[in-house]
């Protein structure tokens, strides 16, 4: 959306590579082909990133999550509580014009908690627009948690 958002190593959170128990694919849970693995992610995670000043008094944090190695990723958002022009995006690391959202308000579900679209690649960019009025954000509260994060990869 803004040109001068940069995602660089400060805003990344790289997970380490799965082991290859893993990623064997095959049988998941009730006779499902399995085409992911979900990874979680520390409860404070949405803390990382870096601020970026916008104009009118807004700004975005933005938080790169790489699963090393994944074709796919997407990832789940709980608690959601975005007040009035507030917004949150998500999109590819690797493809910049690959970006669902805006997600408002609770997100897509009554209760806040939503797993994302998957983007091609292994990192994801999530990145929160707080309002002029919010000023929760600068003492480091945000209005949502990421929890997980879901590795895809091909058979």
């Amino acid at each position: 959306m803004y040109k001068r958002i940069k995602v660089d190593e400060s805003c990344l959170y790289r997970l380490p590579p799965l082991d290859a128990g893993s990623l064997a694919g095959g049988e998941g849970k009730g006779g499902r082909l399995q085409t992911g693995v979900a990874r979680s992610l520390p409860h404070d995670l949405a803390l990382s990133g870096r601020w970026f000043d916008l104009e009118e008094g807004r700004r975005a944090r933005v938080l790169g999550v790489v699963s090393i190695g994944a074709f796919a990723v997407r990832v789940r958002f709980a608690d959601v509580q975005l007040a009035a022009g507030e917004q949150l995006f998500v999109r590819s690391l690797e493809n910049t014009d690959e970006v669902y959202g805006p997600y408002e308000g609770r997100g897509l579900s009554p209760d806040g908690s939503f797993w994302t679209p998957p983007v091609v690649g292994d990192g994801i960019v999530i990145e929160y627009f707080d309002s002029e009025e919010q000023t929760r954000a600068s003492a480091n509260i945000l209005p949502f948690r990421i929890t997980e994060i879901n590795h895809m990869f091909r058979d």
